[in-house]
């Protein structure tokens, strides 16, 4: 996908107005390489191309597929999580993020996902919630682990 570096452009510049520390750094060469190699297996990104500029994008949203252990909530065990869901701030409010994530979750649908998950920000709270998205009743519990690094 030629979108992949403004796919991730929009990545980090949702992530630097969240005030991620890590924004800008290192993670968007790897980010880069993973969506370019899981584009089309794995994972998928809908853009909304910028009015007037070719070859930059006004919105973006990404996804990527989990095959998780069955349960009786999520039979298939698929889940989809939504991550990099961005729009240049002078074309928000405009419909772009919902086009790209209303076209992601129909995709989601036709690949047999069975739950879409993701973390909202306050700003993008009620856009997921019309689109039907829920709070979880379990809330999500994290460990951060060191990363270790193979010779």
């Amino acid at each position: 996908m030629d979108d992949c570096p403004e796919v991730v452009r929009l990545a980090d510049l949702t992530y630097r107005e969240l005030g991620f520390p890590q924004a800008g750094g290192a993670w968007t060469a790897a980010a880069l390489t993973q969506l370019g190699r899981r584009l089309g297996q794995d994972a998928n990104a809908f853009v909304i191309p910028e009015p007037g500029w070719p070859g930059r994008l006004a919105s973006c949203a990404a996804v990527s597929l989990n095959q998780r252990l069955p349960s009786p909530a999520n039979p298939t065990g698929m889940v989809a999580y939504v991550q990099w869901v961005g729009t240049v701030a002078h074309w928000r409010r405009r419909g772009f993020a919902r086009a790209a994530m209303r076209a992601l979750i129909e995709w989601c649908g036709e690949v047999g996902v069975g739950r879409v998950e993701l973390h909202a920000a306050p700003l993008a709270a009620g856009l997921y919630r019309e689109l039907g998205f829920t709070a979880a009743s379990n809330p999500c519990m994290r460990l951060h682990l060191p990363l270790v690094r193979s010779p």
